[in-house]
């Protein structure tokens, strides 16, 4: 299995688990995988900032307390859109090496918070 298979089934993998999941299971790993989300961006170059910025213009939340959201579809979606820009910015690194640029990164992070 190459690297391309291996994003495609962990993303297939994510998919299952959010369908299933309970709402708290939900909350906690969104609270888990935004503190990922950003540190994974900033390994990359990407300020903090502009992370920060694009989450609240595409939720309404203050990044830091999005876990908290009372609507949990919001929650739902917010831990899709980290984790399938994770994985898309990852498969760009596949298939341009690690150093794809910054505005290339932040094209396809924002693609899955519009």
């Amino acid at each position: 299995m190459n690297e391309v298979e291996k994003i495609l089934r962990l993303v297939q993998l994510f998919d299952e688990w959010l369908e299933s999941a309970s709402e708290d299971a939900i909350r906690q790993n969104c609270r888990e995988q935004g503190n990922v989300f950003f540190l994974f961006l900033e390994s990359r170059g990407i300020e903090r900032r502009w992370t920060a910025s694009l989450i609240r213009k595409a939720t309404g939340y203050n990044a830091a307390h999005l876990w908290k959201a009372v609507d949990a579809s919001v929650i739902k979606e917010a831990l899709n859109s980290y984790y399938l820009s994770m994985q898309a910015v990852s498969l760009e690194e596949v298939e341009q090496g690690p150093s794809v640029p910054i505005g290339d990164i932040q094209r396809i992070v924002k693609g899955f918070w519009s």
